[in-house]
């Protein structure tokens, strides 16, 4: 379980995608021919049931895959909010408070997905506008 979970935060989009279209290609296969073998007997059955294992099979492996694309951006988002805050807690003077800003803040900025993210943005620029009040 541990390979599985590793390779599903470090692969890209397009190899997760792969990966589990075939798996679930597999999956569908076996799940619609277990169903249906017995009920129908028809002669192209087994090559209609491939046909539809493998469309559900990429369908469904691009729903999951951007599911985990979309989950590792918010990883990332969350872990570089946590450095932008330590900067910020760090930070002794306005200036190195704006620097903080204008470099670090933006860049988060651009990686919010909304939601949470957003709540995660007002806090951090509450912050920093309160301490902006107190430093020289």
């Amino acid at each position: 379980m541990n390979k599985i979970s590793k390779f599903l935060e470090e692969a890209s989009f397009i190899k997760t995608l792969i990966t589990l279209s075939i798996v679930l290609t597999i999956l569908s296969y076996i799940f619609i021919y277990g169903i249906f073998s017995n009920a129908i007997e028809l002669k192209f059955f087994e090559l209609r049931t491939l046909y539809i294992s493998i469309a559900s099979g990429i369908l469904f492996g691009f729903i999951f895959s951007y599911t985990f694309l979309e989950a590792k951006k918010n990883d990332r988002f969350w872990r570089y909010s946590e450095v932008v805050y330590g900067l910020i807690s760090k930070a002794e003077t306005k200036e190195e408070l704006k620097k903080v800003y204008e470099n670090e803040f933006v860049e988060l900025k651009k990686m919010s997905l909304g939601g949470a993210h957003n709540y995660e943005l007002r806090r951090l620029y509450t912050i920093m506008n309160t301490k902006v009040d107190y430093l020289k």
